[in-house]
């Protein structure tokens, strides 16, 4: 990538370079990058026979990109495209031709996740550790740890967070999961004993307060919902515990 930009400061009319531009941004799924790079390089050199393949790489690419948007995008339930298990087949196809794409590595295990394929993300982000380059990307140090922690090994799962501030202080993901680790548990608590006490008003708030921390957990928020569905039983809201349940 420096090279090609290197070359293109010497000589910014040179069709090659550009082609080559547009081969690292598409195997690092810069999608919007590769597709100037390659608009380029067609403009510069129209005739050249690679001109139809590397267009219909990049309209896979693209269609790929806009499929994982369709079935992944937005907020949970929010959209009647939503298929989780779509997105991260299209995750798989994409990072294909996007091997070196840790934004697409990292949306195929959280799209696992919300497909309820806790084994496959496990075995892909244990997968993803043995790459030597994704394995310092603190994006991936993040997921791995969140995906152990969702797997009941939350020691090392927090070995991995705690790795992966030490190398991005600032990295968003690592402090909302630690945050999430941190406050589950007392909330889980606190729940416990205002429905024990009786306060099912109370104890219902306190499970959506828990249901909010990580709804990529999807084991520990089953049992929360689940807890929450008996407290509305007994406030005789049926048809919200079912709700719930579902």
């Amino acid at each position: 990538m420096e090279d090609c930009n290197a070359a293109i400061l010497m000589n910014p009319n040179f069709a090659r370079t550009y082609k080559r531009l547009f081969k690292a941004h598409v195997a690092l799924g810069n999608i919007s990058e590769a597709k100037e790079a390659l608009h380029k390089a067609v403009s510069l050199e129209q005739n050249d026979p690679s001109n139809k393949k590397d267009t219909e790489l990049m309209e896979t690419v693209e269609h790929q990109s806009q499929m994982i948007e369709k079935f992944g995008g937005g907020d949970i339930g929010m959209s009647e495209d939503q298929d989780f298990e779509k997105a991260a087949n299209y995750c798989t196809s994409i990072l294909q031709n996007c091997p070196s794409s840790i934004k697409f590595a990292g949306l195929k295990v959280k799209y696992l996740l919300l497909s309820n394929k806790l084994s496959e993300a496990n075995e892909y982000s244990q997968e993803l550790m043995r790459v030597s380059f994704m394995s310092k990307s603190v994006d991936v140090q993040v997921w791995r740890g969140r995906v152990l922690i969702y797997n009941g090994q939350e020691a090392k799962g927090k070995e991995f967070l705690m790795d992966a501030l030490r190398n991005d202080p600032e990295n968003r993901e690592a402090r909302l999961a630690v945050r999430a680790i941190k406050s589950s548990a007392s909330i889980k608590t606190d729940a416990g004993n205002l429905f024990k006490e009786n306060k099912l008003a109370e104890a219902i708030a306190k499970f959506d307060e828990a249901l909010a921390l990580d709804p990529l957990n999807l084991t520990y928020n089953a049992t929360i919902l689940l807890n929450k569905a008996i407290a509305l039983v007994k406030q005789k809201k049926n048809d919200d515990a079912l709700k719930a349940l579902n």
